[in-house]
């Protein structure tokens, strides 16, 4: 058991968003495993996301030296895609935004609650053209921390809170419940209810 808590430390210091970073636990029981899986289904898209090759518009290869182990369930990966998600939107890049967006499949659905002028049903092409209009008011990335989960197979229905920095020093607070559809290593709708 020396190993797998070993192993669990590494993974866990692998894991580059805060919100995946639980304690490890000091029991070796069913609960550091769970936690051990989590933590590599993080580190698996990690990988995935940040050193697989672009093909084309966003869409990556994975290494084939990259293997999902066996035992992590279908909602440890769930959240974690989405989770990746999060983590690319608070990357900033709003002048790549095939490259925040890497997560959402190609033929993927956003779709915005509301009568705002971004409200209603976006393709991947759509969403890509508006962030950059996102970089001429903002200092950093959107921080979205989720609140609260649930999570049914390869559908999550999370409730989250954002941040944004603007650069005349004000900050883009706001609140969000979305509906999340997973599928394979991308998100394949996203649904959003905002304030």
């Amino acid at each position: 058991h020396g190993q797998e808590i070993s192993e669990l430390s590494r993974v866990h210091s692998d894991a580059s968003s805060h919100r995946l970073r639980p304690e490890i636990p000091a029991d070796k029981g069913r609960h550091a495993i769970s936690t051990r899986y989590f933590c590599q289904a993080k580190a698996v898209l990690d990988n995935i996301t940040r050193g697989g090759k672009y093909i084309g518009q966003g869409e990556i290869a994975p290494s084939n030296n990259l293997k999902w182990e066996r035992g992590v369930s279908r909602e440890i990966h769930t959240r974690g895609v989405i989770t990746a998600f999060f983590d690319a939107l608070a990357e900033g890049a709003w002048d790549d935004p095939h490259h925040m967006l890497r997560i959402m499949a190609d033929d993927g659905e956003w779709w915005v609650a509301g009568s705002l002028p971004n409200s209603g049903t976006h393709d991947k092409a759509a969403m890509a053209a508006s962030l950059p209009k996102v970089g001429l008011v903002a200092t950093g990335g959107l921080h979205i921390t989720p609140l609260s989960w649930i999570i049914e197979g390869d559908r999550a229905a999370v409730e989250a809170e954002s941040l944004l920095r603007l650069k005349d020093g004000r900050s883009y607070r706001n609140r969000y419940h979305y509906a999340f559809h997973v599928e394979g290593y991308r998100l394949k709708s996203i649904r959003e209810y905002m304030d």
